[in-house]
């Protein structure tokens, strides 16, 4: 399933904003999908809302949110589930 987009990726915090396709849940395993690089995987851990409030989920159609990022994201990357 398509979960989100990358809309970007702070290097200094390691965090990235993804824009909410699917529910996505906080400690879901997935696949980052990007344009020339191999796919990778990433877990959605320390999702947090855009009022950095901790959430266990991204239910809400076109939700912003937050997660920590094992690695630079670039704004389309796409985070699909396993």
């Amino acid at each position: 399933a398509f979960l989100a987009t990358v809309e970007s990726y702070d290097a200094s915090t390691g965090r990235a904003v993804l824009y909410q396709r699917n529910k996505a849940v906080n400690g879901e395993e997935c696949e980052l999908v990007s344009p020339g690089v191999k796919t990778r995987t990433i877990i959605l851990s320390g999702m947090k809302n855009e009022l950095g409030e901790d959430i266990e989920s991204a239910p809400h159609p076109q939700m912003r949110f937050s997660v920590d990022a094992p690695f630079p994201l670039k704004y389309g990357d796409i985070v699909r589930g396993k």
